[in-house]
């Protein structure tokens, strides 16, 4: 766990574009799984103790009618269009980023601020595209 706690702090301050794919192995895989908790939970607890679980009655309402389009849709749809909306600008190409821009709107309901903060940056990298340099690659990890 320390090991792999390690390698992930050395990416976020040196992030780099693999050329290639490696498996990661099932003791790495849990490490993070359990890095991933210990960020999440307390995050989760500090945003509830603010009041800022304000879309609960949303969902308590949309589940009473239609349990099986929501299980489906958070199984399917939700996990593809998160990747599209927040990872897709990351190969640096003007469509990608233009296809970030677009797909945000499915989400500016519910969380409007994130999406705004996320316009910025993919305004900003559009930019930056636009006049032929990549920004950082160590930004870019770290903002996503």
């Amino acid at each position: 766990m320390i090991q792999t706690f390690t390698k992930l702090i050395a990416f976020l301050k040196t992030p780099y574009q693999s050329e290639t794919y490696t498996d990661i192995k099932g003791k790495e895989f849990i490490s993070l799984l359990l890095i991933t908790f210990a960020v999440v939970i307390p995050y989760a607890i500090i945003l509830d103790l603010a009041g800022m679980d304000q879309f609960d009655h949303m969902t308590d309402t949309i589940m009473k009618d239609h349990k099986w389009l929501v299980a489906i849709l958070a199984t399917v749809l939700a996990p593809i269009l998160e990747e599209l909306i927040y990872r897709l600008h990351l190969d640096f190409r003007r469509s990608s980023i233009w296809w970030g821009l677009g797909l945000s709107v499915f989400v500016i309901s519910e969380a409007w601020i994130t999406v705004v903060f996320l316009w910025i940056w993919l305004f900003y990298l559009l930019f930056k595209v636009s006049k032929g340099s990549k920004p950082n690659l160590k930004y870019s990890i770290n903002v996503v």
